[in-house]
């Protein structure tokens, strides 16, 4: 069985290992790019690796995990990090995610009210701010206003129900532990709509959390940039082909495949054939390449964020890991500790951290966001003191995509499309978000495939 596999980050390095080592496929990895990795990749600065953002894998599924430690080629370790997240000024110490259970308690009330009156699957195509109404009712669709303009910059009733996916919007906290499990085991739809402290409830993932008993496992010792490296020693181990700087730029409906790659240092033009092609860069570039048309891009508006990273003691930083903040009164959205959870230290013996701040073009230069971006740091109780006044600045142009309306249905058409004019194309659907999430489902795809 030859198998293609197109892109290098954790979707393609999953794919092409799993394919590979259960399925005994010959399987060839390529990637457009330079780089190994995707947004793994990350950078090398200061005698440390930075990762682009806080990326650590979750522990949710034992399979995934056990094949996640295998491509680390043993150089892991579980980790549980310190969560936490504020909305409307309050902040929680226990999740990552919209906190909306320190509300007033009439509040709460109005809330899991409406929660259960809407205890029934949400239809698709809805905006953003209807599919909220109707995920955790009106109340709770207004307390998440501002998280939504926090992010995308723009109100939710001009947003695709997709969008949900980049601000945290599957499951949310409503209220404390012992009522949210009550109120799931009556229904079973709130299960994916209510949220829990994972330290109330190992429970929800028995099997991994038996196999690894953490919430994340992380490459060590470079986090994300070494396990690109060693991922690659383990799918050239197992017989993968890595193929980088060369592109997908044709494929003929039917079975099998019949493909035209590129070569983008030298041009150079190769037709091969292929049983299986799975596609893991972004979805919507598939139309285009594939079916000659472009309906989904007026639906998107891709957007930027920008990462600096303070060196600084790591007696400076706080007891949190990893923070989302949803509130629009400060820039920053995502932080993390870095250098503490990754065990990493500059030569002068400083840790470091991660800001991340959606790219809404209004924070001046890389000085004035480094020194505004601290100081809400120092604000929200994340860090204090100083820093050593060297940071490093990353802009990520494309990393986020504001799904606009209507680009759920559009997408419908494209895949039903695709399903039949070519059959022998694995894709992941644009709703599967998060690299565990994902790989859990590219792989079901696959093995039903092959």
């Amino acid at each position: 069985m030859r198998t293609l596999v197109v892109g290098s980050g954790f979707e393609g390095i999953y794919t092409a290992y799993l394919l590979a080592t259960e399925r005994g496929a010959d399987v060839e990895l390529i990637d457009p790019c330079t780089k190994f990795g995707g947004i793994m990749a990350g950078v090398r600065h200061r005698g440390v690796a930075l990762d682009l953002g806080c990326q650590v894998f979750d522990n949710f599924d034992a399979g995934i995990t056990q094949t996640l430690q295998a491509l680390c080629r043993g150089k892991w370790k579980g980790l549980t990090l310190a969560y936490g997240s504020r909305i409307h000024g309050r902040t929680s110490k226990e999740m990552a995610i919209p906190d909306l259970s320190s509300a007033p308690p009439e509040v709460v009330e109005r809330m899991l009210e409406e929660v259960l009156a809407r205890a029934v699957p949400a239809p698709a195509g809805l905006s953003l701010k209807a599919h909220c109404e109707t995920r955790w009712g009106p109340t709770a669709a207004r307390l998440l206003e501002p998280a939504c303009l926090k992010v995308f910059g723009m109100p939710s009733t001009q947003l695709d129900a997709l969008s949900r996916i980049y601000v945290g919007l599957g499951r949310i906290r409503l209220a404390d532990s012992e009522r949210s499990m009550l109120l799931r085991s009556l229904n079973t739809e709130l299960d994916e709509r209510l949220a829990i402290p994972r330290k109330d409830g190992p429970g929800f993932y028995p099997e991994a959390w038996a196999h690894l008993p953490a919430t994340n496992l992380l490459p060590v010792p470079e986090s994300f940039v070494g396990f690109c490296d060693e991922a690659r020693l383990a799918l050239e181990e197992v017989g993968v082909r890595v193929t980088m700087q060369t592109e997908l730029v044709g494929m003929e409906p039917g079975v099998p495949a019949r493909v035209t790659l590129r070569t983008s240092r030298t041009g150079q033009i190769r037709k091969d054939t292929f049983d299986a092609v799975a596609w893991t860069l972004r979805f919507p570039s598939l139309e285009p390449l594939l079916l000659g048309e472009d309906t989904l891009s007026r639906h998107l508006a891709p957007m930027g964020m920008h990462l600096i990273y303070h060196f600084t003691k790591e007696s400076n930083l706080g007891e949190l890991e990893y923070f989302q903040n949803y509130d629009p009164d400060v820039s920053l959205f995502r932080w993390s500790a870095m250098g503490r959870y990754t065990g990493q230290s500059t030569a002068e013996g400083l840790s470091f951290c991660c800001t991340e701040i959606p790219d809404h073009g209004a924070l001046g230069t890389d000085a004035d966001r480094a020194e505004t971006v601290w100081s809400e740091v120092r604000q929200l109780g994340l860090a204090e003191g100083r820093h050593d006044g060297r940071p490093h600045y990353v802009h990520a142009p494309r990393c986020l995509v504001r799904y606009l309306p209507g680009f759920s249905a559009a997408a419908d058409q494209v895949m039903r499309r695709l399903d039949v004019e070519f059959p022998a194309l694995i894709y992941n659907e644009p709703h599967i978000f998060g690299r565990v999430a994902a790989a859990r489902y590219i792989r079901q795809r696959a093995l039903a495939r092959l």
